[in-house]
């Protein structure tokens, strides 16, 4: 897969979420080989940053990020295996 295939990719997947079309997700994923799999979720986890941390980049991101991850967690409390 290219780097245009992969964000297309993405953006499907992206869309899919937003139109509430979970059951479109599965036939997204089910065809990609792992390297690839990789790719569209690392592709999914940076816009998930960028939402949180606009125009930050490298450790600034990454410590915005872990400020928002905390905040959730301390937000919503241990939830068990069966939540």
């Amino acid at each position: 897969m290219n780097k245009t295939e992969a964000r297309a990719r993405v953006w499907a997947i992206v869309a899919a979420v937003l139109d509430g079309r979970r059951g479109d997700l599965r036939p997204l994923l089910d065809d990609l080989e792992p390297d690839d799999l990789t790719t569209v979720v690392h592709g999914l986890a940076h816009l998930a940053c960028l939402g949180i941390a606009e125009g930050q980049h490298g450790p600034a991101l990454a410590a915005r990020v872990r400020e928002q991850l905390l905040k959730l967690a301390i937000e919503n409390g241990p939830r068990s295996a069966d939540d």
